[in-house]
């Protein structure tokens, strides 16, 4: 990778704005950095200006092609961005696109103007999701402080223990740091933050000294460089320095082998140097800390080296909790002259787990649909309903979302290992299930899952989902990517060109991964109830309705979306409930409920559910689904609608199997949507 990038800067600002100009700089270069070489670079034009740190930098993307020298149109462009903060590398991960202005330079006069609360009122802050959150761009964003409960990893670093700070991707890990800096630098340390992204390993050392000149170190190439360069002898620090390491788990990559034995040990011969505890230490380090996901938790050395991290100091990056949920969308709520109902933010704390990240993904929805709803000045829970259908396809905008559903579809042997083991013990659980992992190959699957984000680990080697919209993510998008077996003809159609639903299912039944549900009976099941039997007997352990729904979803998801202008849309909300599936094409909507070896009164609760979700959704078709192991069910007691359900176009399909799906028969009763009757009796599928 370059170790420059070749960016397209534009002036704004204190007088007529200039025309765009190209300067390469350092991708190792932080915001401050660069507003001093833009200030050096293009002096002429900042007369006026006091110095580099006045000038305010936003990140853009506008087209040359596009760009106009006046002020409206840049004002026009900057008011919906944020000032840039921290490293350049995070806002260029992919480089710089050609024929493009990168970034724009605003001079401070205008600036001053915009944050004059005598003309100007207070920018209005925004969810920001899946980036750090910087003090200084905290008046444009809403965020959590982290203050009161940062005070465990304030006393550790103080009392000059190394640090391992871990949480899921996207969690407010490195957002919690920048509050820790501001409270050690109030206490006397000098902290020098350090983000291990895009470094060139194989100059690791060499590039860390560029990476930390800003602070003012001498240079080194190695380790013992490295150490040299934070010695009592030299003569530029003058309070005890803590370094924070973030995306420490990039060391856990194969091509960091090397490197990552020598900083390891580097870190260890400085943590256990006699000479700390004396009056006359060797070196200015005081702390460490290493940032990243649970994954730096498993960076021990094997043979004669260890960790310098002490597990008894570990610090988790807690999610945030209900009442800071509520607090951030209250304040959303007062900038806006809005109310949110009660329920609307106890469900978001609820489908997030507070996972920082993806409160403030639904924060960006909410924002984004609220002036599409049909009373803005409140979102209520069918408001929220319709917006949480866009969230999956919005969790995918972020690079932290997609780098996710990458790592779990990858072909290798671990990352199928890893998501079959999600898909057949934790697919359609909640948070507060805790599943026991006791296989040591499955723990490790498990482990790497919780790396990822993907699940959460508790005492004695038991996992729980994250969340149940990361659940979700995993089930609409990440399953059918990684298992894409389906039927490669056209489905079936009815006369007028709409979809045969008892057709199509019957094709779906011939791709259900028979493995996945024989194995559901041990790993993801419920109890029968009572008096079910299964092979002659109750209390039968049957697959649980995810396994089912998952199949169903996945199958069709890769089939019919295939097709032109086909939606398949799993657990599509409505008021405060959900449709297992839901089936889109041009005008017409089918809405799908699945029920899972159930007993006849429990059956006819899904036949009156599918009636409400049917009109809710506006749906020609309802259709109930109903898988089951019930000994010879189809022969005695199907559950069929009532004739006046038949007339509102509602049907159902019973579907008996064997234990592990070698055996499929199915009977269906109904009409659709033209009044034709649809029937099958026993029929033989597999």
């Amino acid at each position: 990778m370059a170790t420059t990038l070749n960016l397209c800067f534009a002036i704004i600002g204190e007088s007529q704005t200039t025309q765009p100009f190209m300067r390469d700089v350092g991708r190792t270069l932080d915001t401050e950095e660069l507003k001093n070489t833009i200030y050096e670079f293009k002096k002429p034009l900042f007369k006026n200006v006091k110095d580099a740190s006045s000038l305010v930098l936003y990140r853009t993307n506008v087209p040359s092609s596009k760009y106009k020298s006046d002020k409206e149109f840049s004002e026009d462009i900057v008011k919906s961005l944020e000032p840039m903060a921290g490293m350049i590398s995070t806002y260029f991960s992919d480089g710089a696109e050609e024929n493009k202005i990168h970034i724009i330079v605003k001079r401070p006069r205008e600036l001053k103007r915009r944050l004059d609360d005598d003309d100007f009122e207070r920018p209005l802050k925004h969810f920001k999701a899946s980036s750090i959150v910087h003090r200084e761009a905290r008046r444009y964003v809403y965020y959590a402080d982290q203050t009161e409960s940062n005070k465990p990893l304030i006393k550790s670093i103080q009392r000059g223990e190394f640090v391992r700070v871990y949480g899921a991707r996207a969690s407010g890990k490195s957002s919690r740091i920048v509050d820790a800096m501001k409270t050690l630098t109030a206490k006397g340390f000098e902290c020098i933050y350090v983000d291990l992204q895009y470094f060139d390993v194989k100059i690791f050392w060499s590039v860390l000294s560029q990476r930390l000149q800003v602070y003012g170190p001498e240079n080194f190439s190695d380790s013992c460089g490295f150490q040299s360069a934070f010695s009592v002898g030299s003569k530029i620090w003058k309070r005890p320095v803590v370094i924070f390491f973030d995306e420490f788990d990039v060391l856990r990559m194969e091509s960091w082998n090397e490197v990552r034995k020598s900083i390891l040990r580097t870190f260890r011969a400085l943590k256990n140097d006699p000479s700390r505890e004396s009056n006359n230490p060797t070196h200015v380090i005081h702390s460490i800390v290493s940032i990243g996901t649970y994954a730096i938790l498993q960076l021990n050395l094997t043979g004669e080296e260890l960790s310098p991290f002490n597990p008894i100091d570990d610090f988790q990056n807690t999610s945030l909790s209900l009442d800071q949920v509520r607090e951030l969308y209250l304040q959303f709520a007062k900038d806006r002259d809005i109310v949110i109902e009660e329920c609307v933010m106890e469900d978001i704390f609820i489908k997030t787990n507070g996972h920082a990240g993806l409160v403030n993904v639904c924060g960006v929805a909410v924002e984004e649909c609220l002036p599409a709803q049909a009373n803005s000045e409140r979102v209520n829970i069918n408001d929220w309903s319709s917006i949480q259908n866009t969230l999956i396809s919005r969790m995918k905008q972020y690079r932290t979302f997609q780098k996710l559903v990458a790592d779990l579809t990858g072909k290798d042997e671990k990352r199928m290992a890893a998501l079959t083991l999600y898909r057949n013990m934790f697919l359609g659980s909640t948070t507060e299930i805790d599943v026991p992992v006791h296989s040591p190959r499955e723990r490790q699957f498990a482990e790497h899952l919780t790396a990822l984000g993907v699940l959460c680990s508790g005492p004695l080697h038991k996992f729980s989902v994250a969340s149940p919209l990361m659940d979700s993510l995993i089930r609409r998008i990440v399953i059918p990517t990684a298992f894409p077996n389906a039927p490669k003809t056209r489905p079936l159609m009815r006369s007028d060109d709409s979809l045969d639903i008892l057709g199509t299912i019957k094709s779906a039944l011939l791709f259900f991964d028979k493995d996945l549900i024989e194995r559901a009976r041990r790993v993801s099941y419920k109890t029968a109830s009572s008096p079910i039997r299964v092979g002659r007997h109750t209390g039968q352990r049957v697959p649980r309705e995810s396994v089912y729904d998952s199949e169903l979803l996945r199958i069709l998801a890769n089939w019919l979306t295939s097709l032109d202008g086909y939606q398949v849309i799993g657990q599509y909300h409505i008021g405060g409930v959900y449709c297992d599936i839901v089936i889109r094409q041009g005008g017409d909507t089918v809405a799908l409920e699945l029920v899972v070896t159930e007993i006849p009164q429990v059956i006819q609760a899904h036949i009156d559910k599918i009636v409400n979700y049917k009109e809710l959704v506006r749906a020609k078709e309802g259709w109930v689904i109903h898988f089951t192991k019930e000994d010879n069910y189809l022969k005695n007691r199907p559950v069929w609608p009532a004739q006046e359900m038949l007339d509102n176009d509602i049907s159902i399909i019973h579907i008996w199997h064997n234990h592990d799906f070698t055996q499929v028969r199915l009977s269906a009763w109904g009409k659709d949507s033209h009044g034709n009757v649809v029937q099958a009796c026993d029929e033989h599928i597999i």
